[in-house]
Formats: C-alpha cells, sequence, structure tokens
C-alpha cells in the first residue's frame, strides 16, 4: 500500500485496469484525548427494509488515530486510537 503515489508511478504500471486510484482523505483530529487530539471517522450502516420510504440507521463505527491514515498499521504504539461505538440522539417520534 502506497500513500503517496505519484505521476511517474501511475505511468509506469503495465495493468492499469487492474489497479484503484482513490483520494486521500485527510482527517482532522478534533476528538480531545488527555494527551492531545486525535483523529475521527464516523463510518454509518443503514438498512433498507422493503416496503419502507426511508433506509433506517442500524449502527455505526467510529475510528480513531493519531496516524497519517485510519488504521492499525498507522498506530501501532500509539494510545486512544481504535474503534469503538458512536451513540445517535433519537428525537421524539422518529
Amino acid at each position: 500500500m502506497r500513500l503517496h503515489v505519484t505521476a511517474a508511478e501511475l505511468d509506469a504500471l503495465p495493468d492499469k485496469q487492474n489497479f484503484l486510484l482513490q483520494r486521500k482523505v485527510v482527517y482532522e483530529p478534533v476528538v480531545q484525548s488527555p494527551d492531545g487530539l486525535v483523529k475521527s471517522e464516523i463510518r454509518l450502516l443503514y438498512i433498507w427494509p422493503k416496503d419502507t420510504a426511508r433506509p433506517q440507521l442500524l449502527t455505526g463505527l467510529c475510528r480513531l488515530s493519531r496516524g497519517e491514515m485510519i488504521g492499525v498499521d498507522f498506530n501501532k504504539d500509539k494510545d486512544w486510537v481504535g474503534g469503538t461505538t458512536p451513540f445517535f440522539e433519537r428525537k421524539a417520534g422518529s
């Protein structure tokens, strides 16, 4: 896995159709921990039951990171990293 791919490296790929290039997301450190700010990513899982007008939120996953990216390889020997479940406030009647 590469984080900082150059144009020359992309041009040198012999089988470009077998690769997927995505723009890197820059996460902002916003969660306050006892020893500094931590980056956070929240993923939401929805289900859309048949015969319903809209999807329903099933659960979420919150991932915390101090590394360049979110993931285990970027957070070795760091604290306040990993995953947790976010809580959602439900409005009355919904």
